[in-house]
């Protein structure tokens, strides 16, 4: 059996007797020996840390599995390894999908006998429960922040600039989302988006305005000064309401509301009613987000005109976004 080994000291442990990388490759050596086994690579890391696997070493090990140039990697202990158990977990996950055993020289760590993968199960289901408990309290404290008015990270909204973490209105953006409030009395999503970027208008990430990111900032309460959290999750499948969210006045003594309560609820009331009377076809388009225009680059998306049965690709970057001039294209003509 072809045996890769793994060697690792931390520059406090170099000149301890018995870990000295000198030290584990005798001993490894004897062993592979004693074994039968035939050692084709070693893999040595010098003064580092096993806190994670952000070393020279054991990256290159990780980049050759995919090559499988042997057939089991022998440490003298885990703890030359690794020392947390996810990535110990993540680790033989990735040894599994190339079949390549594992195996301590002086522990029951192993993947070659019966007792040994009894061993990996359990270190798998402490690595579930350690998971599963760091997401639950750091949810409970992301829930306990938000209930007190305080933002958990992301980056300043539109209208408002990042601080000294004090949220600071942007005089600029702060006219354009008054005028995305206002005119969404009249016109679409759409229609705005089209209106902005005709304006020359960008985003926060300097990119064009589309509806989705017209409804955002209609949708996002921090414009009269509540923190949201918790409203959507994509956990487990497609985005969707959690039910569960947390809205709370921001915890910010000098905070800018740029809208008041009456002109958010009512933003939210017509989204709504829009949501209910927007059209939506069960059609099947095969090009749409496939092919694109020759002209800006956007995506074609197939749309259908019922009157006279006419199936179309429309391009998105002038249906909506307002910066190309490309004709509609029928379906037959694709």
């Amino acid at each position: 059996m072809r045996c890769a080994i793994y060697r690792r000291v931390s520059t406090d442990m170099q000149a301890e007797e018995g870990f000295s990388l000198e030290a584990q490759q005798q001993r490894l050596e004897a062993y592979a020996k004693s074994q039968g086994w035939t050692i084709v690579a070693d893999y040595c890391d010098d003064g580092y840390s096993a806190k994670n696997l952000d070393r020279p070493a054991i990256q290159r090990l990780i980049a050759d599995l995919p090559k499988k140039p042997f057939d089991v990697i022998l440490v003298y202990r885990l703890d030359r390894l690794v020392r947390s158990v996810i990535d110990l977990h993540e680790f033989l996950q990735l040894l599994e999908k190339h079949d390549i055993k594992f195996k301590s020289a002086t522990e029951a760590f192993d993947t070659t006998s019966a007792t040994g993968r009894l061993f990996i199960t359990l270190i798998a289901t402490l690595a579930q429960w350690e998971r599963e408990t760091i997401a639950e309290r750091v949810h409970l404290g992301m829930m306990k922040k938000a209930e007190q008015g305080q933002r958990n990270g992301a980056p300043a909204p539109y209208g408002y600039d990042l601080v000294d973490g004090r949220l600071v209105v942007n005089a600029e953006e702060a006219r354009w989302v008054k005028y995305i409030f206002n005119r969404y009395k009249s016109v679409g999503a759409q229609a705005i988006a089209k209106e902005l970027n005709k304006k020359g208008i960008r985003t926060k990430k300097g990119e064009l305005w589309s509806d989705f990111s017209v409804r955002y900032v209609l949708r996002n309460p921090i414009s009269m000064g509540m923190v949201r959290w918790n409203y959507e999750t994509a956990a487990n499948g497609p985005r969707r309401k959690t039910g569960l969210e947390v809205l709370a006045p921001i915890n910010q003594a000098d905070f800018q509301p740029l809208i008041d309560s009456e002109t958010f609820q009512e933003a939210q009331r017509i989204l709504k009613e829009r949501k209910i009377t927007a059209f939506r076809s069960d059609n099947f388009y095969p090009f749409s987000g496939v092919a694109k225009c020759a002209r800006c680059g956007y995506g074609m998306t197939g749309a259908f005109k019922p009157k006279n049965n006419y199936r179309y690709y429309k391009c998105r970057g002038r249906i909506s976004f307002g910066v190309c001039d490309m004709p509609l294209i029928s379906e037959e003509a694709l």
